[in-house]
């Protein structure tokens, strides 16, 4: 394994781990349960964590794609680089889902909501791979 592709496992490994820190923090939170359905406020965090999944793995894809129309800051950038970038994003995308769920926690949203959505943001971390590095 390369040095680049050890050092994104080694982001891989810090992210969960500080994901499953803010979950201990966040289990000595009182929960304030909303009664009936959701909150605008819920409704909002659920809509950024769906944006921060799809944009953090279709986002990547993008990211990684050759410019066809070479401008000036394309010029500067190399393979290797939006490779780089391009997982960054794709890893805190998954974070992310994460820490909107323990929010939703936090704001009173259903227990069913956030168990799904903080695991939809672990899964996403632990099938994240970093692939081939563009040469």
């Amino acid at each position: 394994m390369g040095k680049s592709k050890l050092l994104l496992r080694f982001f891989q490994f810090t992210f969960i781990v500080a994901v499953l820190w803010s979950v201990f923090v966040v289990s000595h939170f009182p929960y304030h349960k909303t009664q009936g359905s959701l909150t605008f406020g819920q409704w909002l965090v659920v809509l950024f964590a769906i944006y921060s999944a799809v944009g953090g793995f279709w986002g990547q894809r993008l990211m990684v794609r050759s410019p066809k129309q070479p401008s000036r800051s394309a010029m500067l950038s190399t393979s290797l680089g939006r490779w780089w970038f391009g997982h960054l994003v794709r890893l805190s995308g998954a974070e992310a889902v994460c820490f909107l769920s323990l929010v939703l926690h936090m704001i009173g949203g259903p227990v069913w909501l956030v168990d799904v959505t903080f695991g939809i943001g672990m899964v996403l971390l632990l099938i994240w791979r970093p692939g081939a590095i563009p040469v």
